[in-house]
C-alpha cells in the first residue's frame, strides 16, 4: 500500500502539532518529556512510510526538523534553556524550509 502526502500531513498534526499546543496549555518538565516521546513516534511513523518518489522529495529535511525538536523537547525537559532554543530555532528553520520546497506542488 502507498501512502500519500494526506498521511503525512496527518502524522505531522498529531505527533508535532499535538505536542506543541500540550506544552502551550501546561508547560513542565513532564510535559516537555512526554511531548519528545510522541516526537519520537512521529518520527519512526515518518520514517515507514511507503511514499512515491514525487512525496518523498524533501522528506529528509521534515525528519531533520522533527529529530531538531525532538531534541528540542528532551533539551527542555532537563531545564537546558540555550540547548532548547538552539534546537527549537533549527527545527523551525528547516520546517520552513520543508514548506517551502514542497508547497504548491
Amino acid at each position: 500500500m502507498k501512502h500519500t502526502k494526506e498521511d503525512i500531513q496527518k502524522i505531522i498534526a498529531e505527533y508535532v502539532g499535538g505536542p506543541t499546543e500540550k506544552i502551550k496549555s501546561r508547560p513542565s518538565l513532564q510535559t516537555y518529556k512526554e511531548s519528545a516521546k510522541m516526537v519520537a513516534t512521529g518520527e519512526r511513523k515518518l520514517k515507514r512510510l511507503r511514499l512515491s518518489a514525487a512525496d518523498r522529495r524533501h522528506l529528509s529535511v521534515l525528519r531533520e526538523a522533527m529529530s531538531e525538536l525532538r531534541q528540542a523537547l528532551e533539551a527542555g525537559a532537563q531545564a537546558n534553556e540555550i540547548k532548547h532554543k538552539r534546537k527549537m530555532n533549527n527545527a523551525v528553520r528547516l520546517a520552513n524550509d520543508y514548506t517551502r520546497r514542497t508547497d504548491g506542488k
